[in-house]
């Protein structure tokens, strides 16, 4: 299977089908142990329902804050309609202004962390030109319009390691067919949020 296969069988049987990270990445594991790992790699991406749980709160300021930004956002196209814009350039603006917030949202919601990244990458290359085009303003109305935009882009960079399955990895040697060979044995803990996972060197 290819990365791409792993990923959205993945998905499907985890947020789809309510399986545990532990059953699918059994399903999938194969007898080359850093296939195994890169397997394991894509299914702690993906967040188990214990982790949502237990990130509740950070979830809900997350939603606030891209939810602020996507009012203001709604706003300033109001005000741009009342000036008499152009159909063309309000679908533009349209497009720029309110995918990537809504794709973030969406993203925490489906449980797709990729979609967050991609929403917050989107937010800083429209942040980099507007800093490009109109320079950096100190007023604190603008720096007030700022703040939203900014936090969404921090937060939506760190709701991938936020939201993260953890997992458990031993790497151990066996013999087989009289010859050494590196195995790997991992397990998920469903029941915890702390990021990132440990290796266990056993020689």
């Amino acid at each position: 299977m290819t990365k791409k296969q792993i990923k959205k069988e993945a998905y499907k049987k985890i947020v789809k089908e309510g399986l545990s990270h532990q059953e699918v990445y059994d399903n999938l594991k194969t007898s080359k142990a850093s296939f195994n790992v890169m397997i394991a790699a894509e299914l702690k991406k993906i967040p188990s329902l214990k982790v949502m749980q237990e990130k509740q709160n950070l979830k809900i300021i997350f939603l606030v804050v891209v939810g602020i930004l996507l009012a203001t956002r709604i706003l300033a196209l109001y005000g741009l309609q009342q000036m008499g814009l152009s159909p063309a350039v309000l679908l533009i603006a349209l497009a720029l202004w309110i995918v990537a917030p809504g794709i973030m949202i969406y993203g925490l919601l489906a449980r797709k962390t990729e979609l967050i990244r991609s929403g917050a990458l989107a937010l800083t290359f429209g942040l980099l030109r507007n800093f490009m085009n109109e320079g950096i303003v100190l007023d604190p109305v603008v720096l007030i319009f700022y703040a939203p935009w900014i936090a969404s882009i921090v937060m939506g960079f760190g709701m991938g390691n936020w939201l993260k399955t953890p997992y458990n990895k031993k790497i151990y040697h066996e013999m087989i067919d009289g010859k050494k060979t590196t195995q790997v044995a991992i397990s998920f803990d469903e029941a915890a949020s702390e990021m990132g996972d440990s290796d266990v060197l056993d020689l």
